[in-house]
């Protein structure tokens, strides 16, 4: 996101250079320089460090500070490598590693318009761990690859499955090359295939009487 913010600021000053030399005036260097200065100003959602927020023996929820823009969403993987660390130390202070359980507050409704250019303030994106003493370190590499894509799959998919179904899918190649290298689309039509094979399972043949 911020690599097409600055490809367009870009091309504005380039126009305007253009303008200067061919028309020799400044007058018209005016809008374009402004616009490409609102565009430079605009930048990407910035992920802040997090802050433990709320714990327990058993929870570690963590504060993710998020200076938002009207324009841009900060990325669900950002807030995850931010308060994961938080979430790793409180939890290994009582014998525990984390396990993702939800995140809330990733959104732009709190966000403000200024002159039609989005105007960057300042909320919290609140994550929530769980403490275990045991963790089952692939199935929770799979639950915060998703999380990464979108928490919602997390605590509406992948919690409801079964402990066999969640097995299949963390052991499929392609579903976990998705992963790494697909979109969320990809990510769910290999969870669609690997979950529609774990549950065509053929009927017990029935017995002779």
């Amino acid at each position: 996101m911020a690599s097409h913010a600055i490809l367009g600021a870009e091309r504005v000053f380039a126009r305007a250079w253009r303008e200067t030399f061919d028309d020799g005036g400044l007058r018209q260097l005016r809008t374009p320089v402004l616009f490409g200065c609102c565009l430079l100003m605009a930048g990407c959602a910035t992920v802040l460090p997090g802050v433990l927020s709320d714990f327990s023996e058993m929870k570690a929820e963590v504060s993710v500070p998020i200076l938002r823009n009207i324009l841009f969403e900060a990325p669900y993987s950002k807030v995850l490598e931010s308060s994961g660390p938080v979430a790793e130390k409180h939890c290994a202070s009582v014998g525990r590693k984390p396990v993702f359980v939800s995140m809330r507050g990733v959104d732009l409704r709190n966000s403000v318009v200024v002159v039609g250019v989005g105007a960057t303030n300042t909320d919290d994106a609140i994550v929530l761990y769980r403490c275990d003493k045991e963790r089952d370190e692939e199935e929770e590499a799979v639950r915060i690859a998703l999380a990464a894509f979108s928490p919602d799959v997390v605590v509406h998919v992948w919690d409801k499955l079964s402990e066999a179904e969640r097995r299949r899918l963390k052991d499929d190649e392609p579903f976990r090359r998705a992963l790494d290298e697909g979109s969320l689309r990809t990510v769910s039509a290999e969870m669609d295939r690997v979950l529609g094979d774990a549950r065509q399972t053929p009927a017990p043949p029935s017995s002779a009487t």
